[in-house]
């Protein structure tokens, strides 16, 4: 009980020393490029308040010598006992005076020791993306310091495997009680590069420079001998080249080549892929835009457009835009206007006598005097009033015959009108325009009817009384 009741006083003195008296790291900040670095700091029960209060100081001292940022050497701290507590995270801060500050209220957990459950809390949380480490796309180097005074309570060796096989670099520092062979169990190889065991927690600054030492040592890129065209980035042990955002690196581990995504087919285009220096876009063929995604292409509709001008309707189709007229109209030559469809010249109307269009249909005329038949299109053979009909038979035997009607006309004299019919056929009007003379008709009629045969026409002549009307 006396013991746990020091514990508090203790903490409570070694936070009123003065922080001046940290281990101080001589020489200039040790430039390591990029690096992820977690510190895994065993505070259970075994540690005692004076020697936790020098880890503390020794912490501090290192942090004070790296070259810390966001694009530099990014640090993070976890204490373990029987439990893992994250002091603070690898993104947590970019200045060392907000570590500092984190590391001066870091206080003791005091229970088992927990150095397996450490590790994986280390690989699995510490240097996860979200907690603020580098993708690993990027290889910036991870490397996790394991500091303890005692044999771990848990297995070690089958975890510390996976976190090295995921490329975490082990240090494993071992202060006083330490298991020798769990260290080398935890530590990456070489081990003699890596398992470091000191007396006593105040000879643990010893390890602090000589780890100091091995991390600036491997800063080759500070020092500008790396050859890189764009970027150097150190590795433990030696460096390596990388290329900026679009470029890839060439066959001398060197050089910068533009990426041309259109030429390996990574483009995800649906039609045209156009090549930019490091970059590309994607372009869609005429008739198409481009969608949101920047990649697929969407058909226009050129009718929607305001410039299809069609009189009526436009139809898209997959040789572009074409105008529609309404039924009963015909598209016009310039392929846009619409003009009404004349009926007689384009259907078999079957009109005897006169076609007439109107609007959407047309209707059959007959000469004057000649009612239309039943039938639309046949003009009626009997004529109102007539009065008289004279016929003419021409060729031999006799092959056509020639009818002249005369009718009553409220002018005086006769309006005639000829008919002419073939063998076997029934009659049909000429078409010739009314003829207000008989003995003009009768004259037309014989110069017709020698025109269409040489042989003198016989004329028979019959007179028909005109109907009687009804009282």
């Amino acid at each position: 009980m006396r013991g746990l009741l020091c514990w508090p006083l203790l903490v409570l003195l070694l936070l009123a020393q003065p922080w001046e008296a940290q281990p101080q790291f001589t020489g200039p900040k040790c430039h390591t490029g990029p690096l992820d670095l977690v510190f895994v700091i065993d505070s259970s029960r075994s540690v005692r308040p004076l020697e936790f209060e020098t880890m503390r100081r020794f912490l501090v001292g290192l942090v004070r010598s790296l070259d810390v940022g966001p694009n530099a050497t990014r640090v993070g701290v976890i204490q373990y006992s029987s439990q893992v507590q994250s002091v603070f995270p690898l993104g947590a801060f970019s200045r060392r005076e907000d570590m500092e500050r984190a590391l001066r209220t870091l206080v003791p957990l005091a229970q088992g020791t927990m150095t397996g459950l450490a590790i994986q809390y280390a690989m699995n949380v510490a240097f996860s993306v979200a907690e603020g480490a580098r993708p690993p796309e990027e290889r910036v180097p991870r490397v996790a310091v394991i500091v303890t005074d005692g044999r771990p309570q848990d297995r070690v060796a089958e975890v510390a495997a996976q976190a090295r096989a995921r490329g975490i670099e082990i240090y494993a520092v071992g202060v006083q009680r330490a298991d020798v062979g769990s260290l080398r169990a935890m530590a990456s190889p070489p081990l003699d590069e890596h398992v470091f065991l000191v007396e006593s927690f105040d000879l643990i600054q010893e390890f602090g420079r000589q780890f100091r030492g091995r991390l600036c040592g491997k800063a080759p890129c500070a020092e500008g001998r790396h050859g890189c065209q764009h970027q150097c980035v150190n590795t433990q042990g030696a460096v390596r080249c990388a290329c900026n955002p679009g470029y890839k690196l060439a066959a001398d581990n060197k050089s910068c080549l533009a990426i041309d995504p259109c030429a390996e087919g990574t483009h995800g285009c649906d039609h045209h892929c156009v090549s930019s220096p490091g970059s590309y876009f994607c372009r869609c063929q005429a008739g198409f835009v481009l969608l949101q995604d920047q990649r697929s292409c969407r058909a226009v509709d050129p009718c929607s457009l305001s410039n299809h001008s069609c009189q009526h309707e436009c139809v898209s189709t997959l040789d572009g835009p074409h105008c529609r007229c309404p039924d009963g109209h015909d598209l016009q030559p310039d392929g846009r206007s619409c003009r009404i469809r004349d009926l007689c010249n384009s259907v078999d109307h079957g009109c005897e006598f006169q076609c007439v269009s109107e609007g959407l249909s047309y209707r059959c005329l007959c000469p004057e005097g000649r009612p239309l038949e039943a039938d639309g299109k046949s003009c009626s053979r009997e004529f109102p009033g007539e009065r008289e009909r004279s016929s003419f038979s021409v060729g031999s035997p006799s092959k056509w015959l020639l009818q002249l009607v005369c009718c009553a006309d409220p002018k005086p004299g006769a309006r005639c009108f000829l008919l002419v019919s073939h063998a076997g056929a029934g009659p049909k009007d000429l078409g010739h325009p009314l003829l207000h003379s008989r003995a003009t008709a009768e004259s037309w009629t014989g110069r017709g009817a020698a025109r269409t045969e040489s042989s003198t026409p016989t004329r028979t002549r019959t007179r028909v009384p005109a109907p009687q009307a009804e009282h």
